[in-house]
C-alpha cells in the first residue's frame, strides 16, 4: 500500500508539456477536430451538389420521355380522328398536358420542382399519395413491358 505525505513532492508542468497552457503549438488531433466540422460541411455540400445534377439530368430525361409520349399521343390523336373523335379529342388533350409537363421539366431547375412537390404534399397529401401511387404503377407497367421486348 502506498502512503502519501505532505512531503511527496508533486510534478510541476514544464513548458511544452500537456499541462502548459501558454503554448502556442497545437496538437494536430485538436486540429483535425476543430477541422472536421468544415470538411465534413464541404463533403455535404458536394453531395448535395451531386445529387441536384443527377437530378437535373433525371428531369432532362424524363422531359424528352414526355415528349415522346406526347408526340405519340399526337399521332393517335391524328389516326383516330375520322373514326373516333372522341377518342381523338383525349388523346390530343393529353399531348396538350404532356408539353405543358416537358415545358415545366425544362424551364425549371431540380430544387425548384422538389420545392414545388413537397408544397403540393403538404397541401393535399391525399391527392400526392394517389398521384405517387399511379405513377408507381405506370413505372412499374412500362418496366415490365420494356422488359419483355419486342419478338422479330
Amino acid at each position: 500500500m502506498t502512503r502519501y505525505d505532505s512531503t511527496t513532492s508533486v510534478e510541476e508542468p514544464t513548458p511544452g508539456s500537456s499541462f502548459d497552457t501558454e503554448t502556442t503549438e497545437t496538437d494536430p488531433l485538436v486540429e483535425a477536430g476543430l477541422q472536421a466540422p468544415a470538411s465534413a460541411g464541404h463533403a455535404a455540400e458536394g453531395a448535395v451538389g451531386v445529387g441536384i445534377q443527377q437530378a437535373d439530368h433525371g428531369r432532362e430525361l424524363a422531359a424528352e420521355g414526355i415528349d415522346k409520349v406526347a408526340r405519340a399521343a399526337r399521332r393517335l390523336s391524328t389516326d383516330m380522328e375520322a373514326d373516333q373523335p372522341q377518342i381523338a379529342g383525349v388523346a390530343l388533350a393529353a399531348a396538350d398536358q404532356a408539353d405543358k409537363a416537358a415545358r415545366y421539366l425544362r424551364e425549371t431547375d431540380a430544387r425548384q420542382v422538389i420545392g414545388n412537390v413537397e408544397d403540393a404534399a403538404r397541401k393535399q397529401p391525399l391527392i400526392f399519395l394517389g398521384g405517387a401511387f399511379l405513377l408507381g404503377m405506370a413505372a412499374s407497367r412500362l418496366v415490365k413491358a420494356a422488359g419483355r421486348g419486342h419478338p422479330r
